[in-house]
């Protein structure tokens, strides 16, 4: 069967689903796949966007691939090609477009390492790439080691090496404490792959219309032995591309200027 080239995908812009069909079918190489992607996303990075629509600060399921590919280059993590390509051709029909009374809402593509600490200590990896070594604040209290970090009881059971698209309400909960949260659609990792895709979003943190994010599918403890508090990490960007990583009492809430994002189905 005849392969199609990098141009050929460019030619498909705006049909993702003859793109997906083709992927499908073995007619699309993962290479040529990429490439054209890749040709999709800096065609459109040079368009302007509609002030107000999502799209200006989420940016797009193909280029949440691309960017996936190249990490998982750069630092290594053993992804296969044949498990990136399956999550190209898994993007789920969701038009943020239409969902102009709940502006944040997000589909995100996340990932999984082998356990919660190498996947921590690989988004924080990610973070310093995107916004710069000098731009990443990391709490000393964030400690990502499995005597202080660890998934809530109730919590979905944390699945190795996986990558998945997740549709996440990063304004929900304004007014509840991360414990109060439902540990069962409790965003947890998945909070930290919207700050490493979605930059442009995180330099809209403000604390109002835009909250900083809580993570309350994820609990720390302070100590190891003795008295040990609980805490959430918490994640908060501004408008000059600093982005600070921290904890704070997973039994407090900061009022309405946090959320306490949930995953939806």
């Amino acid at each position: 069967m005849a392969t199609a080239t990098a141009q050929d995908i460019v030619s498909l812009d705006g049909q993702a689903h003859e793109i997906l069909k083709r992927v499908g079918n073995g007619s699309l190489e993962v290479v040529d796949v990429r490439r054209g992607l890749q040709l999709i996303i800096e065609k459109r990075l040079g368009e302007p966007s509609a002030p107000g629509r999502a799209a200006a600060r989420f940016i797009s399921p193909t280029a949440q691939v691309s960017n996936l590919w190249s990490w998982n280059r750069e630092f290594g993590w053993g992804f296969t090609q044949e498990q990136i390509a399956a999550a190209a051709a898994a993007i789920p029909a969701f038009f943020p477009a239409f969902v102009g009374d709940r502006p944040l809402v997000a589909l995100t593509l996340c990932w999984t390492l082998g356990a919660l600490k190498e996947t921590l200590d690989a988004k924080l990896a990610v973070l310093r790439q995107v916004y710069g070594e000098d731009k990443v604040m990391v709490s000393v209290d964030f400690k990502t080691d499995a005597k202080h970090t660890f998934l809530p009881g109730g919590a979905p059971k944390f699945v190795p090496n996986h990558i998945w698209w997740q549709v996440i309400d990063l304004g929900a909960n304004r007014r509840l404490p991360p414990d109060r949260v439902p540990a069962a659609v409790a965003a947890g990792t998945e909070v930290f792959d919207v700050a490493c895709q979605h930059k442009v979003y995180i330099s809209q943190h403000d604390g109002s219309d835009t909250p900083y994010l809580d993570v309350p599918g994820i609990r720390v403890r302070d100590r190891v032995q003795g008295e040990s508090g609980l805490y959430a990490p918490r994640i908060c960007g501004d408008s000059d591309g600093i982005i600070r990583v921290g904890v704070h009492w997973a039994s407090f809430d900061y009022s309405i200027d946090s959320a306490e994002p949930v995953r939806e189905s």
